[in-house]
């Protein structure tokens, strides 16, 4: 008992040194998805998949984007697909809501909630998709052109 202790001191000490922010959840890869009641979080930022299938962006505890399919099902869940669509799913695998941006081929694509309070869709380094709800002055912000499914709540 001893030994497997000690041979573990490296890997706790390790974990034990890593701010908490680091263990937090940011990005959803092709394949992934954010089940009902779960989040990506970044800063104050919370995107969650909420039990009533409501897909929300949080700014604190503003809401500043939605799918706006608050209680169109039930254990909804958002999927990363490999096809780069990015969707609102109920418990009967009914979409709910789609980002638009599938493709003939499938690919790696990468959804992340970023620290300018975006979420972007990557495919090859480029973005696709946005939520379009960046802060000014928070660094590099990505608004990409095919953003016409984004549903803006608010703006600040």
């Amino acid at each position: 008992m001893a030994k497997v202790l000690v041979a573990c001191v490296p890997q706790l000490l390790l974990l034990a040194l890593l701010p908490s922010a680091c263990l937090a959840r940011t990005t959803l890869s092709s394949g992934e998805s954010l089940n009902a009641p779960h989040s990506l979080h970044t800063g104050n930022y919370v995107f969650t998949m909420q039990n009533d299938c409501n897909l929300v962006l949080y700014d604190r505890d503003r809401a500043v984007w939605s799918t706006r399919t608050h209680g169109q099902g039930q254990q909804c869940r958002a999927t990363m697909q490999s096809d780069g669509n990015f969707v609102v799913y109920d418990n009967r695998n009914r979409a709910l809501w789609a980002s638009g941006t599938h493709r003939p081929t499938s690919g790696f694509y990468i959804l992340t909630l970023q620290a300018d309070r975006n979420v972007v869709i990557y495919h090859a380094g480029r973005a696709t998709w946005a939520t379009g709800t960046h802060v000014f002055g928070t660094g590099v912000t990505i608004v990409p052109q095919n953003n016409a499914n984004a549903t803006a709540v608010s703006t600040p």
